[in-house]
């Protein structure tokens, strides 16, 4: 299964810690990935540690997006191995496993690969948030009241594979952030 691929390209928490958090979630969350962080986690030794919940319908502001560092981790039994598979399609974390999550802010340019979105875009100019899912949804206009994402381009982010650096080349849209 291919997960998503986000490319923070220029984003405003890489210079605002509080635009930062890490949180923890009971299903598994892949990069790009929407939900929201209102309280702590109640889990041993989670005091600073944020509980990811599913946005739902009254709740679509205030948004965060998973943005972990893609260590791919793969399981066997009991154990895990990191830094194995160096394809970040092949990532995502773990329910209970810590995520790293940033606030998308207007202004905000990122980049995520065609498997972050429900459905496949064909003209819409839009993403935003939608209930019922993790995902961001292709809107043709720009909902009020939700996290939303204007469409600039379809680009590529080139994955390498372990024969030839370059070699593979994954559908991706820049997008910039409209409101949160």
């Amino acid at each position: 299964m291919a997960y998503g691929v986000l490319v923070p390209s220029k984003i405003m928490a890489t210079n605002v810690e509080t635009l930062n958090r890490t949180a923890v979630s009971g299903s598994d969350i892949e990069n790009g990935m929407v939900f929201r962080l209102d309280s702590y986690s109640t889990g041993s030794g989670q005091g600073e540690v944020f509980s990811v919940t599913q946005a739902a319908t009254g709740s679509l502001v205030n948004i965060w997006m998973a943005y972990s560092p893609e260590i791919v981790t793969l399981y066997a039994g009991n154990s895990a191995y990191k830094g194995i598979d160096l394809d970040p399609r092949n990532f995502y974390t773990k329910a209970g496993d810590m995520i790293d999550a940033f606030k998308p802010q207007p202004g905000d340019l990122i980049l995520a690969s065609a498997d972050l979105f429900t459905g496949a875009r064909t003209a819409e100019g839009y993403a935003a948030l939608a209930t019922g899912t993790w995902q961001l949804a292709w809107n043709s206009n720009h909902p009020a009241d939700a996290l939303a994402f204007k469409y600039l381009a379809t680009e590529y982010i080139t994955i390498a594979s372990g024969s030839a650096i370059a070699s593979q080349r994954v559908a991706a849209y820049k997008l910039v952030c409209l409101a949160n």
